[in-house]
């Protein structure tokens, strides 16, 4: 079992290292062409992914490679008003984060051959990598799981809220509090796109007295 966790935190080491040179490699590679800037952006995006869960990081490097593979963009990049917005310091609506994202990941590709080539077999490399991980829990959430039973269970009537940017990892993260014998049915959650109603019977629901956890 010793051996075997140790082979699973080589490999989430080596997905890191992998992601973190594929970005910094496709992002120099990207700088004397006119779509340098929506690269970066990309791989902006990418590592932000990246360190919120191995869920998240999967569902991007496959957009990610359907992007690359696409024989002509099938989305505009945001406009210029847009990235504005994203990058400011002014929190922007979920939804219209998502929807910026993902444009960025689509659009923000190489137009030369041979760069996106490269940028492919590195996203393959990783992918294979997260392949090898696949049957073991992610070190972040198990360690999440880990805090919330010592200090969550043990105190009566005891809750905690817990945040993360992205869907991908909200979908992890009920996967695995789903599978938990003291978690399961014990949270609920709230996402952006709720109606008025929807946000008021979810924040009802935390206030009952099994529902432990908002996410």
């Amino acid at each position: 079992n010793k051996g075997r966790k140790e082979n699973v935190w080589l490999v989430d080491r080596a997905i890191i290292l992998q992601e973190s040179a594929y970005c910094a490699k496709t992002a120099r590679a990207a700088e004397p062409s006119d779509e340098r800037d929506l690269v970066s952006f990309a791989m902006q995006i990418i590592k932000k992914r990246m360190l919120s869960s191995r869920f998240a990081l999967r569902n991007t490097v496959a957009n990610r490679l359907l992007a690359l593979k696409a024989k002509e963009e099938a989305d505009a990049p945001p406009s210029r008003s847009e990235l504005r917005e994203w990058q400011s310091d002014l929190p922007i609506g979920e939804l219209m984060q998502e929807r910026i994202e993902g444009r960025l990941l689509r659009t923000g590709v190489s137009r030369d051959a041979k760069r996106r080539n490269a940028e492919k077999k590195q996203l393959q490399t990783i992918g294979k990598l997260l392949d090898k991980a696949e049957d073991s829990p992610d070190p972040k959430i198990r360690r999440l799981v880990e805090d919330l039973e010592a200090s969550v269970l043990p105190e009566p009537g005891e809750k905690a809220i817990i945040f993360t940017e992205y869907r991908d990892t909200l979908q992890a993260l009920k996967t695995a509090l789903t599978a938990h014998p003291a978690f399961a049915g014990g949270f609920t959650e709230l996402t952006g796109g709720l109606s008025s109603s929807q946000r008021q019977a979810r924040i009802a629901r935390f206030h009952e007295p099994d529902c432990r956890l908002l996410l």
